[in-house]
């Protein structure tokens, strides 16, 4: 398993971006999942060269899918995930930066975020999709030979979603 690392910029990466957002996995933001019916997943768009070294896009849509399907969450369509209030998107980012200092060495960050429509009060009738929940970002440095191996850390986060889910909507 890949380990994340604080020492981003001594491989020359000083500027490495961290997406935070102001919600987390705490009660409060686990309690938006409540009633959540199912998820649409949104993997973004990864680098050529990634997908080169075996961190494809489409593995990683596939095992968040499989993994929220085995865990009896249901995986919307697009055109599914238009209709109800009561479903969200499951946003997985990934950003990969090769060293400039250590030739074949790569950083990475990912974030994984619910987004949910939610509605502003002093705005009667507005619906925005907005984030509600996310796991802490996730900084990590890999070789060339191991890219492929980001994908364990990106399951190990779905998982981490899935608990959260799990918890806020028990199994009868």
């Amino acid at each position: 398993m890949l380990r994340p690392v604080a020492l981003a910029a001594y491989v020359g990466l000083a500027c490495l971006p961290s997406v935070l957002h102001a919600q987390g996995d705490d009660p409060t933001s686990r309690a938006t999942l409540a009633g959540l019916a199912g998820v649409q997943v949104v993997v973004e768009a990864l680098p050529q060269e990634a997908e080169q070294r075996g961190l494809s896009q489409s593995n990683i849509q596939t095992d968040a899918e499989l993994a929220l399907r085995m865990a009896g969450i249901r995986v919307l369509t697009e055109n599914e995930s238009l209709q109800p209030a009561n479903v969200g998107l499951l946003h997985i980012l990934i950003n990969v930066f090769q060293s400039s200092a250590f030739p074949g060495l790569y950083a990475y960050t990912f974030t994984i975020s619910i987004h949910q429509k939610v509605a502003l009060q002093r705005l009667p009738g507005s619906i925005f999709l907005g984030p509600t929940w996310s796991m802490p970002s996730f900084v990590g440095m890999v070789g060339e030979q191991h890219l492929g191996g980001v994908r364990e850390d990106v399951r190990d986060g779905v998982n981490r979603f899935i608990n959260a889910y799990l918890a806020a909507n028990p199994r009868r």
